[in-house]
């Protein structure tokens, strides 16, 4: 994804009620890509709408800006997540019709829920890779907007950069993370992952979650009985069940 300026893009007003979703959006004039005051409107599909075929084709239209709207779309996969009940936010995935899978719509979703606060001129200054935007996005605001303030987050910040910056603002660095911080980091973003999504999940996804699950736990079970019979040492392999729950109380 490019890392330039974020045209076209302005923050949403709280509108997405029975009304449908009404967002505001500054069209790109020349090099500065964003001039206040100048704004089109965006109006989503009709009022109420609980369908997961009507928010098809505004995702397209969005989607198709490119790297530029990933905040704009971000926004709007916030608002159907809000607004489309289970069974509607599944098929908007199973559709065949979305341009982009469901894992990259979690990504979306983290993105506009860590910064769709964002304002026009703010946008500006941010880079428009949506890799790049999912990093930040695990800052909170007002890291986020000193960081605009002092230029240290600007439109051609680059992804090792903003993985780097998160890394560092969440006290640690990529370069000295042990294999242990490592570990719970990937075991917390696996439990958030599940207490998101898991009412989504049909009987289907279950047993396929449920099956690699078990693989893995196989798999430490037998590692762990490797080190005992080459140790004899019980007390530096002990685990529990919840592993998943323990992890993301704990941290």
């Amino acid at each position: 994804m490019g890392s330039g300026p974020i045209p076209q893009i302005f923050p949403t007003h709280d509108t997405a009620t029975n009304t449908g979703l009404s967002t505001s959006v500054t069209e790109a004039s020349g090099a500065m890509g964003i001039q206040d005051g100048f704004f089109r409107s965006c109006v989503g599909p009709k009022a109420g709408s609980t369908l997961a075929a009507d928010w098809i084709v505004e995702i397209k239209r969005i989607w198709a800006h490119g790297p530029a709207s990933t905040l704009e779309l971000a926004r709007l996969i916030c608002v159907i997540r809000k607004q489309l009940p289970r069974g509607q936010w599944t098929a908007l995935w199973r559709s065949g019709q979305m341009p982009f899978g469901r894992r990259k719509g979690c990504h979306l979703r983290v993105i506009g829920a860590g910064l769709g606060w964002a304002n026009v001129h703010e946008c500006a200054r941010l880079p428009a890779g949506s890799h790049i935007l999912y990093h930040l996005a695990r800052l909170d605001r007002k890291t986020l907007e000193r960081l605009i303030e002092e230029e240290a987050i600007r439109p051609a910040l680059k992804e090792r950069e903003a993985r780097e910056l998160v890394a560092q603002f969440c006290g640690d660095t990529i370069k000295t993370r042990s294999i242990r911080a490592v570990l719970r980091e990937r075991l917390r973003r696996l439990a958030e992952y599940f207490a998101a999504n898991l009412a989504d999940l049909n009987a289907e996804d279950m047993d396929l979650a449920e099956a690699q699950l078990t693989r893995v736990l196989q798999q430490i079970g037998a590692a762990k009985t490797a080190i005992l019979d080459a140790t004899g040492n019980a007390s530096t392999c002990t685990t529990r069940p919840g592993l998943l729950t323990d992890q993301q109380n704990s941290l």
